[in-house]
């Protein structure tokens, strides 16, 4: 399988020059930054170095594993999601994926807080092109919240609602508020930006596909001491149990669905 890591599309950069030229051609790459808004609502956290294009054999043509995001009107980088090494570069992105049959996916820039996009800057939800740094500053239910998936527009501040079955299959499906996120950046992420100062309400703990593993898309979810710091009643808090993690998050656990719960706060009822 091809190793991403050897080209040029997708890479981290600040301006054109940090951008070589692909080993396919001798078109020059752009630094699609991360206050432009090139990529429709807004640019990329860390820069994603890229071309214009209206196909994806113009990408592959100038540098190697890569597709056109006709959405964007750009070349998205492409990496294989689960347990492999051909993954996007820099932590600010994830691999989607894109092609089940063929094992493909597409690195998606995923910006990890407003603090990190800077001075005017959110880290928004796109629709079709990533989590990226825009003007807009969204309102809605922050990560934890209660939603459905049919009005997730509005409960949500990320716009995206993430809907289980329930631990008993009668019960109607559990849902949150949730973000994406990538999966095994454990240091910053859904909102939190290490250089804050402020509690960490939140950690990138699953993996959008149940396939999925470190450098793949991943799902938000709310962090807790108690269950009364979750957000939904009758949700509970499942404790780490491991000093490492608590310490690495600072936070004794993670809010959970009803009957889900196996560490020690299980059955406390946030709303009583």
């Amino acid at each position: 399988m091809f190793d991403p890591a050897d080209f040029a599309m997708g890479s981290p950069c600040e301006n054109d020059a940090d951008c070589p030229v692909g080993p396919g051609g001798e078109t020059p790459l752009t630094c699609i930054t991360q206050n432009s808004t090139a990529f429709g609502e807004g640019g990329p956290q860390g820069g994603y170095c890229s071309m214009p294009c209206t196909a994806s054999a113009e990408c592959g043509a100038v540098d190697g594993p890569s597709a056109c995001n006709t959405a964007a009107g750009y070349c998205f980088r492409l990496c294989q999601p689960g347990d492999s090494v051909a993954k996007c570069s820099g932590e600010f992105q994830a691999c989607l994926p894109a092609d089940a049959e063929q094992g493909i996916g597409v690195c998606l820039p995923v910006c990890t807080s407003d603090l990190s996009c800077g001075e005017g800057l959110f880290c928004n939800l796109s629709q079709q092109n990533g989590v990226l740094c825009s003007a807009e500053e969204r309102t809605g239910g922050e990560v934890g919240a209660p939603c459905t998936p049919d009005t997730e527009a509005t409960d949500c501040k990320s716009g995206l609602c993430v809907s289980f079955q329930a631990a008993n299959p009668a019960d109607p499906p559990v849902s949150f508020c949730s973000d994406f996120c990538t999966f095994g950046n454990f240091e910053e992420g859904c909102g939190y930006n290490p250089t804050s100062g402020e509690t960490r309400e939140t950690l990138c703990g699953l993996t959008a596909d149940p396939a999925g593993d470190v450098g793949d898309l991943g799902l938000c979810v709310e962090l807790c001491d108690t269950a009364a710091d979750c957000g939904q009643p009758g949700w509970g808090c499942e404790l780490f149990l491991d000093a490492q993690l608590e310490e690495a998050f600072g936070r004794d656990g993670q809010c959970v669905p009803p009957g889900t719960v196996g560490g020690a706060d299980a059955g406390v009822d946030a709303g009583g």
